[in-house]
């Protein structure tokens, strides 16, 4: 899994380099869903993150830290790969 279109890109050179082939040998997900993602050869299987639930479970913990809280988060959160037709 790469955290951009950029390294799942050169992930996949880097791999035919040594002779190996995506998606026969090897899976590359990225996390960005840019528009690279949908112009790679093979093309990328995206993710899409749920950032703004993200962004604001970051904020309630730093908050609750700064205010000298002890707890405990678990953050679930669903990603999914949209089907491009």
């Amino acid at each position: 899994m790469a955290v951009t279109d950029t390294l799942a890109i050169r992930t996949i050179q880097k791999l035919a380099g040594m002779g190996l082939t995506v998606p026969k040998d090897f899976l590359v997900i990225c996390c960005d869903d840019a528009e690279t993602a949908r112009r790679a050869s093979p093309r990328l299987t995206p993710l899409q993150l749920p950032l703004d639930q993200l962004a604001r479970e970051a904020v309630w913990l730093v908050r609750a830290l700064i205010e000298g809280q002890s707890r405990q988060m678990t953050i679930i959160a669903s990603c999914y790969s949209p089907v491009r037709l």
